[in-house]
């Protein structure tokens, strides 16, 4: 499968790959609303447990979701204990890619020039192979881009880091997303000169040609 990446030229003379952090990227008022979504890595779901929490078994909850947990507050009320039960996704590393190339992309990502990706597979274990990070496990698949309203009261959540709101669908998006024992998870760029050898460069933005000249 070949996938693609919108990236800065200065990202691909380097072989340097930039990843994100899921909980970073929920701060629109850095990255404004096409890269950032403040409702990463969360659900809607809130569920009332009427029973012991000692007596309810979370792992039905998570048997979609790699990275996600659950978390529960309780209260006691009429002698009955109550206990309202979230789920959400750990922080973790990021890096995405495209399914397809789109000319708007170049702008919706402040990037500059397009790589297409031959082995997208080996890509990602290139990649963070390069981390020197200490790696607990990684994952790629491709979002979702399903409202989180309608799926609130569902116990098949799709997984929180691939599950995007419906108005970020034009983004196509697949992702590598990599678990670390680093707390707290800060944005990491890498070099994998192994990465960038199962790349392309097929396309720079109109922009960047003109500012390069003939």
């Amino acid at each position: 499968m070949k996938l693609y990446k919108f990236t800065k030229r200065k990202f691909v003379d380097s072989a340097s790959f930039r990843f994100g952090t899921l909980y970073d990227f929920r701060r629109e008022e850095k990255y404004g609303t096409e890269i950032g979504d403040r409702a990463e890595g969360t659900s809607r779901f809130h569920q009332e447990v009427f029973h012991y929490w000692e007596e309810f078994d979370p792992h039905i909850l998570l048997r979609t979701q790699p990275f996600g947990y659950a978390y529960a507050k309780g209260r006691e009320a009429d002698g009955l204990k109550r206990y309202t039960l979230s789920i959400t996704s750990q922080d973790l590393l990021i890096f995405c890619v495209s399914e397809v190339f789109d000319e708007g992309l170049f702008s919706a990502f402040n990037a500059d020039v397009c790589l297409e990706i031959s082995d997208w597979p080996k890509f990602a274990e290139a990649l963070v192979s390069s981390l020197h990070l200490p790696v607990e496990k990684f994952h790629v698949e491709h979002c979702s881009y399903l409202d989180k309203d309608f799926f609130a009261a569902s116990r098949g959540l799709p997984s929180l880091p691939y599950w995007k709101e419906p108005r970020y669908e034009y983004q196509n998006e697949h992702r590598l997303c990599v678990s670390v024992a680093m707390d707290p998870i800060h944005p990491v760029t890498t070099t994998s000169p192994d990465a960038l050898k199962l790349c392309n460069i097929i396309k720079e933005s109109l922009t960047n040609r003109c500012r390069q000249g003939p």
